[in-house]
């Protein structure tokens, strides 16, 4: 099942923390775990070593006792140490230094290499052109780093130039660009200016080239460090010569000219620019006020009108796809009694400049737990299941106590700051889950400290500004680390798998809740509803096999009935995957968590229904109820799969 520790709201369970500093959040790790596997009878055992509950609580003791802030920080240090953008040979020393570090505990390894399109800036440059006539060329690399660290870029954006009057557009969003219509504002032909909010920087530069725009250049609101946040600006996740397929050598790619290529690259180019270049901007635009709406206290201090112009933008940017290798690395734990089911620990390794949050806090996570595992190794343990840890390259493109509350657990503060213990869900893509769980429907979890930070993805990402400002102790470091690798240990050593499926359907429940307040009479729910009944059903019943053969761990003779059950448990969440897809995004095939086509919609689940939502209003009335109602059925049949699968029938 899909779960997200968020800090978002007081109504999802969160692990997230308070800062004695400006900085609002702190630490992010984009990790995950997860479980897959297929169902093989026969196999042997090299070895059987004594099981029992308490030897398992023994050696997570020993994980837990054997972390150490030094360690978490000499691994960021070394991670850091230079800017490590996929493809370039920095990239390889950073391989290498992960490679070593598994091979030097005496752990199984092994590196995966993959060719992919990866894009580059050529050249960019960027000037504003007055109304008095003067001029200003705008820096665009962070001061003291020109040089070091590539030059801020939108991967994927086409090369262009523009020499054109600047709109500010808001955030670049649908109902943005109605209020400058009725403040009777042009944006063709114009280059606009966007803040980053919660649409992505690809629906922006979309959005911007449908209302005729010839250029975006993006900001990041608030920023107080003169930073810019590189990202990319391509549709889908991927290599885009092989999307949806693996880049395996010799295996089937595109052309770069090919139409399914060429429609996830943007057809206007994009720049980012810093909080402190849009200011100039922004301050120098006449015309229509900004409207109400717009005016938050960031803003309030930069601009009051929208324009067009009358400042010009010259705008220009080149830039170069390259073919490059990308190396996954891969260390093998191998399980004694189920060593075909997987338990895989990841996180991703390349990063836009140094990355000492974005990727690394996470990196530095994994290879200290490689180490603690390496360590409970040698004194005679073997997980029950496989243990994979897995550092990607490329992506850009117990109790534990708490690091903040003195006297208490990460789970005690947790339960007293949220009104309940709601796993948030992932619906969002934005992470290196997404291909695991909304493709394949394999359970993730994606942990974090904190969310959004004010060094993303610009060259302040450093080890400096995390002992100064991040976790100068690394305590989070720990904590994370701490709770990733007992979860994976839950996930390895359990003789059932812990997973709750009452909890999901409970979820699935109050989504129904939420949806009926956006339907009429003319659409029934019935078919979701009766679907959820029978998967709590499945649940329950699961819950009370679960608790018998938990009461019996010891005998042998079990093993097959443990193994059917632990494959139900697994397999079950496979069971929301559509082989269709998504409308319009085929390559996501989750019913229940993933992206709906309306980056406006107010449904973060059921994405199909969503996107039923939104095409209503281009419909006529029975067509829409139709659509609408198919896709309840749809997302019926998927629970009701869910529920046979709980149950070991034949889906």
């Amino acid at each position: 099942m899909a779960l997200s520790l968020s800090p978002h709201a007081s109504k999802h369970a969160a692990i997230s923390t308070a800062l004695p500093s400006s900085y609002s959040c702190t630490l992010i790790f984009v990790i995950f775990l997860c479980m897959l596997g297929l169902y093989t009878l026969n196999h042997t055992h090299t070895r059987t070593p004594v099981r029992s509950t308490e030897n398992a609580l023994r050696f997570q003791e020993i994980f837990l006792a054997s972390s150490t802030n030094y360690t978490i920080s000499s691994y960021l240090r070394a991670l850091t140490v230079h800017p490590h953008l996929a493809g370039t040979e920095p990239a390889i020393q950073t391989t290498e230094y992960v490679q070593t570090h598994f091979r030097d505990l005496g752990l199984e390894t092994h590196t995966e290499e993959f060719e992919a399109l990866l894009s580059y800036p050529a050249h960019a440059s960027l000037s504003l052109h007055f109304r008095d006539g003067t001029w200003k060329k705008l820096s665009l690399t962070e001061a003291g780093h020109v040089g070091k660290v590539v030059v801020p870029y939108h991967a994927y954006s086409p090369s262009g130039s523009a020499f054109a009057k600047a709109v500010f557009v808001n955030y670049g969003g649908e109902e943005d660009y109605r209020k400058l219509e009725a403040l009777g504002v042009e944006v063709t032909g114009c280059v606009v200016i966007a803040r980053r909010g919660e649409i992505s920087r690809g629906t922006v530069v979309e959005k911007a080239a449908e209302k005729g725009a010839v250029a975006v250049l993006l900001y990041a609101d608030g920023d107080t460090l003169g930073g810019v946040e590189r990202g990319t600006v391509m549709k889908g996740l991927g290599d885009p010569l092989t999307p949806g397929w693996a880049g395996v050598e010799g295996g089937e790619k595109l052309g770069s000219e090919d139409g399914e290529v060429k429609k996830r690259f943007p057809k206007i180019p994009s720049m980012p620019i810093s909080a402190e270049n849009a200011e100039t901007l922004l301050r120098s635009l006449e015309g229509a006020r900004v409207p109400y709406e717009w005016r938050s206290d960031a803003l309030r201090s930069r601009v009051s009108r929208v324009g067009p112009g009358p400042t010009l933008v010259n705008f220009t940017y080149q830039e170069e796809k390259k073919m490059v290798t990308i190396r996954n690395i891969f260390t093998v734990i191998r399980g004694w009694e189920e060593p075909d089911r997987y338990v895989l620990l990841g996180n991703h390794r390349d990063a836009w400049t140094y990355g000492a949050v974005d990727p690394n806090s996470g990196t530095a996570a994994l290879l200290d737990i490689a180490r603690r595992y390496s360590l409970m190794i040698r004194l005679g343990w073997t997980p029950r299941r496989t243990i994979i840890l897995c550092s990607w390259d490329a992506e850009e493109f117990g109790m534990i106590k708490d690091p903040d509350t003195e006297g208490m657990t990460v789970y005690q503060n947790w339960a007293a700051t949220n009104t309940g213990i709601n796993i948030q869900r992932l619906s969002g893509v934005d992470s290196d889950y997404a291909p695991f769980l909304q493709h394949v429907g394999v359970p993730s979890v994606d942990m974090y400290y904190g969310k959004d930070y004010p060094a993303y993805h610009t060259a302040f990402d450093s080890y400096d500004w995390m002992i100064n400002y991040g976790d100068p102790f690394f305590q989070r470091h720990v904590a994370v680390s701490g709770m990733w690798g007992l979860l994976a240990l839950r996930l390895a050593d359990d003789s059932i798998l812990p997973f709750n499926y009452l909890s999901y359907a409970a979820q699935l429940h109050e989504y129904t809740n939420v949806l009926n307040r956006f339907l009429d009479g003319n659409v029934s729910l019935l078919p979701i509803t009766t679907s959820i009944h029978e998967l709590a059903s499945a649940a329950k019943g699961v819950e009370e096999a679960a608790k018998k053969l938990r009461e019996q761990e010891t005998k042998d003779d079990l093993e097959l009935k443990r193994r059917s059950l632990n494959d139900r448990l697994m397999l079950t969440e496979r069971s929301f995957i559509d082989a269709t897809g998504l409308q319009g995004k085929q390559w996501f095939k989750h019913l229940v968590y993933g992206p709906s086509n309306d980056y406006q919609s107010k449904l973060d689940f059921f994405p199909s229904i969503a996107n039923a939502f939104s095409d209503a209003a281009r419909l006529p009335r029975e067509e829409a109820k139709s659509a609408i109602q198919h896709e309840i059925w749809r997302v019926a049949r998927a629970v009701r799969r869910a529920a046979s699968a709980l149950k070991g029938e034949l889906t």
